[in-house]
């Protein structure tokens, strides 16, 4: 004679039957379409992530002009010239460039600017702003070599017998003077003419 397994008393007990119907039934109403949560439970809503586009502040397609090779953006990203590269700039991120035989250009963000966005790059000199420091020092000494001598002159004048001595050395200090001066006015161009500047030109005003 057939039995089922589940009537069988000799081998599945009836409290085991309904342990395991019990068991089964609870996923199957929690998959079920129509289940609805307990409200008391608090849903976390998912939040899409803001679509990128080509205004959105801080995204910026690069472009690169510049007449020195291999001229360089280095930040979150690095691209060499023309670049013309989505540059994604909206974390505070500082960028500069960089280029062989070029002294890097000063730090700068991006994340006010969107869109397409121009980079004129105009490269400095490695050795120009040494030398208008050097030419700065030797302006600076003149001024103070131009004090020396109206000091020294100041003092003889006040002496009958050195007042001849004190014109020589009123006239040593106005060379030194002018010499210093004009050297100060040269060594601030070119330790300013040898920095690589940049002007960042949105594609509206272009």
């Amino acid at each position: 004679m057939h039995h089922s397994i589940f009537g069988s008393a000799s081998l599945f007990p009836k409290p085991a039957i309904a342990v395991v119907l019990t068991f089964i039934s609870v996923p199957a109403c929690a998959a079920s379409p129509g289940h609805v949560s307990d409200p008391s439970v608090p849903q976390r809503a998912m939040q899409p992530e803001p679509a990128v586009t080509g205004s959105t502040a801080g995204w910026v397609h690069l472009h690169i002009q510049t007449d020195h090779p291999g001229v360089a953006l280095v930040g979150a990203k690095t691209c060499i010239s023309p670049c013309d590269r989505e540059i994604d700039a909206r974390s505070p991120a500082r960028f500069f460039f960089r280029a062989p035989n070029m002294p890097d250009s000063e730090r700068f963000e991006m994340s006010n600017l969107a869109g397409a966005v121009t980079a004129r790059v105009r490269p400095g000199s490695p050795w120009l702003t040494p030398f208008g420091f050097a030419v700065l020092g030797l302006g600076l000494y003149g001024i103070a070599s131009a004090i020396e001598s109206f000091v020294v002159g100041a003092v003889l004048s006040n002496v009958p017998q050195t007042r001849s001595e004190a014109d020589t050395w009123y006239m040593s200090g106005g060379v030194s003077l002018a010499v210093g001066a004009t050297l100060i006015g040269l060594g601030a161009w070119f330790a300013k003419r040898g920095q690589t500047t940049f002007e960042l030109i949105p594609s509206a005003a272009r």
